[in-house]
C-alpha cells in the first residue's frame, strides 16, 4: 500500500471521527482489511474498497459510540503513554469549528460523502458504487451537504473579518 492510499484512510477518519485515538485505531484496523482484500483480489480497486471499508467501520463506531468512547478514553486516561504510541497529534493551528457545527447539522452520512468526494477525491462513481446508490443520488445528497457546509462557514468567515461573507 502507498503512502498516499494511507493518508487517504487516516484523512477519512480523522474528519469523520475526530482527532482523537480511537481515529488512529480505525485507520489501522481498515488499513488491516484493505491489505487482507488487496493480497486476495487480482483487480483490486483501493478508492472503491476504501469507501466500503471506511463505510463499514463508520457505521460500527455511530452505533455504539458510547461504547467505544469509553473504553478510549479508559485506554489512554490509565495508559497516557498509549496517546503517544497511537500517533495522535494535537492539531492547535486548525480551525475546526465550521467542520464540527457542519458534522453536527448534516444529515446521516452526507459528511462523509464530503470527505470522499471533495477532500479525498475519489470518483463519484466508485464512492456510488461502494454504497450501493446511484450517481444521481450521491450527486444531490452530495449538493445537500456542501449547502449546509457553506451555510456553516459564513459565520466562521465573518468572524474572522474575511471580506465578502455575506
Amino acid at each position: 500500500m502507498t503512502e498516499q492510499q494511507i493518508r487517504k484512510v487516516a484523512l477519512f477518519f480523522f474528519y469523520a471521527i475526530g482527532d482523537n485515538p480511537l481515529s488512529t485505531e480505525f485507520t489501522e484496523n481498515c488499513l488491516l482489511q484493505l491489505q487482507k482484500l488487496q493480497k486476495k483480489d487480482p483487480d483490486f480497486e483501493f478508492d472503491y474498497h476504501l469507501v466500503k471499508e471506511c463505510f463499514a467501520i463508520w457505521k460500527k463506531y455511530k452505533a455504539n459510540k458510547e461504547t467505544y468512547f469509553k473504553k478510549a478514553v479508559s485506554k489512554y486516561q490509565t495508559h497516557p503513554e498509549k496517546v503517544e504510541e497511537a500517533g495522535v497529534v494535537k492539531v492547535e493551528q486548525l480551525d475546526l469549528a465550521a467542520w464540527h457545527e457542519f458534522t453536527n447539522k448534516s444529515q446521516d452520512d452526507e459528511h462523509l460523502l464530503v470527505i470522499w468526494s471533495k477532500i479525498l477525491l475519489i470518483s463519484d462513481m466508485q464512492v456510488a458504487r461502494a454504497l450501493g446508490i446511484t450517481e444521481g443520488t450521491l450527486r444531490y445528497r452530495l449538493g445537500k451537504a456542501l449547502s449546509v457546509l457553506g451555510k456553516a462557514l459564513i459565520p466562521s468567515q465573518k468572524s474572522r473579518g474575511i471580506y465578502g461573507a455575506p
